[in-house]
């Protein structure tokens, strides 16, 4: 009986979880009432962080190379400060250019969520592509990982709002996800951890007869949980160019188990962007921001 009543009161718990889900996002469509994001474009350009600069090294394959002349140059740079032998013009050989990523401040936006819709404007098969949401901390540790993977307990415990989303279209709304993973930031206790999000595709290459357009319209965005408005999207579409040069998925026969060298399947990796703090020590806040890469990677390269 105890086992009935708490799975009655499971989905007594999800119906009531699933109706506040679609009163939010019928906000958007609501003809009495409007909620509207301000954004702003300063016009300056902002550094690079030390995480951005080794990305984009580690993208380029020059990350191990770069750090080692830099670590000479500075060692050497130091060694002249301390015997006092600068020169005109030696400075500090440890330096950030600026950043060719977009970036977006989260200001008063605590419940975001990072979603995926194969076509946003109705419901197609097979899908394709599916959310994947990354949780690290400034050592490198993955906290938690969310998008077709089961999370630990620990995870969970530390991040209770961040939940895989599935099967909730809503045909009283114009545009749709497939599937979306749902945080609270203020949840983020240390200001080091950082969320990466990815777009990752499924393995199609045994499905017949796909029409070539039926993922033309997919998109990945990021999106007020609260009202469900887009924040920023990117069709998958438009980073077409983005696709390493020769990129080959692979072909399935020969991914055979029984093959002492079986060859693993080459996935395509959308590299959307990552959600980061940076803590204010005026006001002692933390700021959210979302910074936008669209770049695009093969497993077989970074697995």
């Amino acid at each position: 009986m105890q086992r009935l009543a708490a799975a009655k009161q499971k989905i007594k718990n999800d119906n009531v979880t699933t109706a506040a889900l679609k009163e939010a996002t019928r906000v958007i469509e609501s003809s009495s009432k409007r909620i509207v994001h301000f954004m702003f474009d300063p016009k300056q350009k902002v550094k690079q962080s030390p995480f951005t600069k080794k990305l984009n090294l580690f993208l380029s394959g020059e990350l191990e190379t770069a750090e080692q002349e830099e670590h000479e140059k500075f060692d050497a740079y130091i060694e002249k400060f301390v015997e006092d032998t600068l020169e005109d013009g030696d400075h500090n050989p440890v330096t950030f250019e600026d950043n060719e990523y977009p970036e977006l401040e989260l200001n008063s936006i605590n419940h975001i969520s990072f979603a995926v819709a194969n076509n946003p404007f109705f419901k197609v098969d097979p899908v394709k592509y599916y959310p994947q949401v990354i949780v690290i901390n400034k050592e490198g540790k993955i906290l938690a990982q969310y998008g077709e993977s089961e999370c630990n307990e620990d995870a969970e415990k530390m991040f209770p709002s961040m939940k895989d989303r599935t099967n909730f279209r809503d045909d009283k709304i114009r545009i749709n996800d497939d599937y979306k993973i749902e945080m609270k930031l203020d949840e983020f206790k240390d200001p080091s951890i950082q969320v990466i999000l990815t777009c990752r595709t499924y393995d199609l290459r045994k499905e017949k007869d796909i029409p070539d357009n039926t993922h033309n319209d997919a998109w990945f965005r990021l999106q007020n949980e609260q009202t469900s408005q887009t924040l920023d999207y990117t069709k998958l579409k438009k980073l077409e160019s983005k696709i390493p040069e020769g990129y080959e998925e692979g072909e399935v026969q020969d991914e055979v188990p029984e093959d002492e060298e079986r060859k693993i399947r080459n996935e395509l990796i959308y590299l959307a962007g990552r959600v980061y703090c940076e803590p204010c020590k005026k006001t002692g806040t933390n700021k959210w921001i979302f910074e936008k890469w669209n770049q695009v990677v093969a497993s077989e390269k970074y697995p």
